[in-house]
């Protein structure tokens, strides 16, 4: 929880310093990519989008949601900076309507063999701190809560996480 916290604070600052991207018509989500489009600037990496978001979604929690989309971009944002050639840097987001499921997808270049596994999760740790890898648990969390598909794989030298969720 104290990390969650951390993280919305942050993003509460990252909000107001940001000026304001058009990405899709979801308010929520819209900030959320557009705080994380601008730290890829910063970096300079190339910050590719593909959003058809909802306005409105009847069983989706836009905030929970939110929270697992800035997680997402975060790990991206900061795995992508990490790529020594500026060329290679890459984040993509990819968000759509698939029947009565949403699809997020979150994909990034990243350095090679720079990411661990975790023997009792089977998630990827975080390089951060303790490798903890809190992010990845909650994000699997979410997938749990609300009956989803979560997964992750490295397919042409990209970390692809994928998650199914109802709308």
């Amino acid at each position: 929880m104290d990390q969650i916290e951390k993280l919305l604070d942050q993003t509460d600052e990252d909000f107001r310093s940001v000026t304001r991207r058009k990405f899709c018509k979801n308010v929520v989500i819209d900030g959320a990519v557009t705080v994380y489009y601008e730290r890829a600037r910063e970096q300079q990496i190339e910050f590719k989008t593909d959003i058809q978001m909802p306005v409105r979604t009847e069983k989706l929690n836009e905030f929970e949601f939110a929270t697992v989309v800035m997680n997402l971009l975060d790990n991206a944002v900061r795995s992508a900076a990490r790529v020594e050639e500026e060329k290679d840097r890459l984040v993509q987001i990819k968000i759509k309507p698939v029947k009565s499921q949403i699809l997020l997808e979150v994909s990034n270049t990243f350095v090679e063999n720079s990411y661990k596994i975790s023997k009792v999760t089977g998630l990827p740790l975080s390089e951060r701190g303790t490798e903890h890898g809190f992010g990845m648990k909650s994000i699997k969390a979410y997938a749990d809560k609300y009956h989803g598909l979560f997964q992750y794989s490295v397919e042409d030298g990209k970390f692809c996480v994928r998650l199914i969720t109802e709308v």
